[in-house]
């Protein structure tokens, strides 16, 4: 008799213990720190969008990147 550890299935580049361990997590708790994590990625895109827009001596080329990316971000964000 071999002791072999079953391989997760859709363990991907996670290791398969790491993976069995994910499985048993809830799908409602996924999502709630799912949304939670987007929800402070996006309080930071704009803290430091405003900083570095209203605050700061850069040229307005880096500036109007900044403000363009930041857009972007909630876009792919939000969607």
């Amino acid at each position: 008799m071999t002791n072999k550890k079953e391989k997760e299935t859709y363990n991907y580049c996670i290791p398969s213990p790491m993976a069995s361990l994910m499985k048993r997590i809830d799908d409602r708790t996924q999502m709630e720190a799912s949304l939670l994590s987007m929800f402070f990625l996006l309080i930071g895109l704009i803290f430091f969008a405003i900083y570095f827009v209203v605050f700061t001596n850069f040229s307005w080329i880096a500036k109007g990147m900044t403000i363009f990316n930041t857009l972007c971000g909630f876009i792919f964000l939000f969607s």
